[in-house]
């Protein structure tokens, strides 16, 4: 089975994210065309929350009765602006998130405010809208073919400018130091002594310059060498 690609996928997202913000633009548009019909006081706006205090139960009641109706000239206001507002920013993929959780609060807030049993809530207009919205809330739909596409390719781009830091020079390793009779002494810690660290060991006649060498206290016990010939 072929599976699409994410470009054939994120096509069919923004072309699902210009049809529900057509649709919020269309379903605000006679709001502001015709006020008088949803305004209050003779508007629909009057006559939905008439029927929601009549209809609903609950503290969303409390809700429609003592903040709502004492209010609903502002809350008319909202509504249809909120609406238009919804239909903008996801048809211009602005802000796509943002849009479609205010669509999705939108819908939801109708939803309860109009009393419905089950059956007929869930294959409702309010429903439709409450599921065209969730979807960008969910999903960036907004990252293709979009003004969120455009503010992103942007925004990677000025940081692809940006400069990378120098990467600091890696030390060498340590090396063998080679003495001069050929004999190779071997730093135990990690780097070479200087060559004025190592100090001449005393001789069998107990003069220095012998051909041993004796490493500095830092590299590490230092091994007898009386211990290690033999007798004569």
């Amino acid at each position: 089975m072929n599976i699409p690609s994410s470009t054939t996928y994120a096509w069919w997202l923004s072309v699902l994210r210009i049809y529900t913000g057509a649709f919020w633009i269309l379903y605000a548009l006679p709001k502001f065309t015709n006020p008088n019909g949803f305004l209050p006081p003779n508007g629909s706006m009057a006559t939905m929350i008439g029927q929601a205090a009549s209809s609903t139960t609950g503290p969303y009641h409390a809700f429609i009765i003592g903040t709502v109706q004492p209010h609903i000239a502002l809350f008319a206001q909202l509504e249809r602006f909120g609406e238009l507002g919804v239909g903008i920013l996801l048809l211009l993929g602005l802000f796509t998130r943002l849009g479609g959780l205010l669509g999705a609060l939108l819908a939801a807030n109708y939803l309860l405010a109009v009393a419905q049993p089950p059956a007929g809530a869930l294959v409702s207009l309010n429903a439709v809208a409450l599921a065209l919205s969730a979807v960008h809330f969910v999903l960036p739909t907004g990252r293709f073919f979009g003004v969120d596409a455009m503010w992103g390719r942007r925004r990677y781009s000025v940081l692809d400018d940006t400069p990378a830091m120098p990467i600091p020079p890696r030390r060498p390793a340590a090396q063998p130091a080679v003495s001069d009779n050929g004999s190779t002494v071997v730093a135990t810690q990690g780097t070479i002594p200087a060559p004025d660290a190592i100090t001449p060991a005393p001789g069998p006649n107990g003069a220095n310059g012998g051909p041993e060498f004796a490493a500095p206290a830092s590299a590490g016990p230092q091994v007898d060498q009386s211990s290690t010939q033999g007798s004569v």
